[in-house]
């Protein structure tokens, strides 16, 4: 309805700001039931967590974002490597992506706490190079008992 702050048209919800108040710390549970005219009914289940930082970050810092270096990087030279910091110990998937959302590579390293590289070589799971273009890593990690996941941009460019 108009006056619960959540309204709905041409296939996206939108929520008017203060219609949801999250806390400072902690989570937050929302169930968001619709309803079509003829009656479909369907119900979305969503749980938003705050946290005041992250266990994995930048390699310039908390709030920093995650790095390819260099970006762009040309796989036939080198590699790209994907730079970061993990406050504790855990194993970290890579996992790379076309724009188009194409799964390119899943790469899995397990490491201390502390800066971290991943290289990746610019190659796809049947080991050819991959075309010119930016390209999406995901990092997934495992850490203090929790996952956090990033993203990082990486650019791939051939002469």
């Amino acid at each position: 309805t108009a006056s619960s702050g959540f309204h709905y048209a041409n296939s996206t919800l939108t929520i008017d700001p203060g219609a949801v108040t999250l806390p400072t710390s902690g989570s937050i549970a929302l169930t968001l039931t619709a309803a079509d005219p003829s009656a479909n009914v369907g119900t979305l289940s969503l749980t938003l967590v705050r946290e005041e930082s992250s266990d994995i970050y930048g390699p310039e810092g908390p709030g920093k974002p995650i790095l390819c270096q260099p970006n762009p990087f040309d796989p036939t030279t080198s590699s790209g490597t994907i730079c970061f910091q993990m406050t504790q110990d855990g194993v970290v998937d890579l996992t790379i992506f076309t724009l188009a959302l194409r799964q390119v590579r899943k790469l899995t390293l397990t490491s201390s706490a502390g800066y971290c590289e991943l290289p990746w070589d610019g190659k796809d799971e049947s080991g050819t190079v991959v075309p010119n273009g930016m390209y999406i890593g995901l990092l997934n990690a495992r850490v203090g008992g929790k996952t956090v996941i990033k993203k990082v941009k990486i650019a791939v460019l051939r002469p």
